[in-house]
């Protein structure tokens, strides 16, 4: 009787063990499957202001807090971007209609944001002008657990000199 319950006690033992170590490996998936799918929707959201900014008619970055860059399509559409705590919003205008949409994953949350012209003032007009922009945020992966990174990117705009 009395190796009945000492074996008990040990499966017992053994058991909690064991559950604890699969809890753990369970949360650890779920946090590296959500910064995971934050960060490819991130990098969507680089690659979409990439491509409207390297091929964008005018850039315009707002000089005030530096929250937002503006850019004028080769459709003439107005394309903005406009960073805040909450994340990336795109809003573009057409014909008179405008469109918002938050282009972040709700898990995303900026900390501090840069974004800079090169050079600022063109003097050679074969010289393309540059947008250097960088990201600190943070990722809710688990309640109350938060991963944090640090994203940077340049784009180069490259206008269209064609010959007539």
């Amino acid at each position: 009787m009395i190796e009945m319950m000492v074996s008990s006690a040990i499966f017992a033992i053994v058991v909690t063990m064991v559950m604890g170590t699969i809890t753990t490996i369970v949360d650890a998936s779920r946090k590296a499957r959500t910064m995971t799918e934050v960060m490819s929707n991130l990098n969507f959201s680089f690659e979409s202001m990439t491509r409207t900014l390297k091929t964008a008619r005018t850039i315009d970055l707002d000089n005030t807090g530096g929250d937002e860059i503006t850019a004028t399509d080769q459709q003439n559409r107005s394309i903005v971007y406009t960073f805040s705590s909450g994340g990336i919003s795109k809003t573009v205008t057409e014909n008179g209609d405008t469109f918002t949409d938050k282009i972040t994953s709700k898990d995303l949350q900026l900390i501090s944001w840069n974004i800079e012209e090169f050079p600022k003032n063109l003097i050679d007009p074969n010289q393309q002008p540059r947008v250097f922009f960088s990201i600190k945020g943070r990722v809710e992966t688990a309640r109350g657990i938060y991963s944090e990174f640090n994203l940077q990117s340049t784009v180069s705009q490259r206008q269209l000199k064609l010959k007539q």
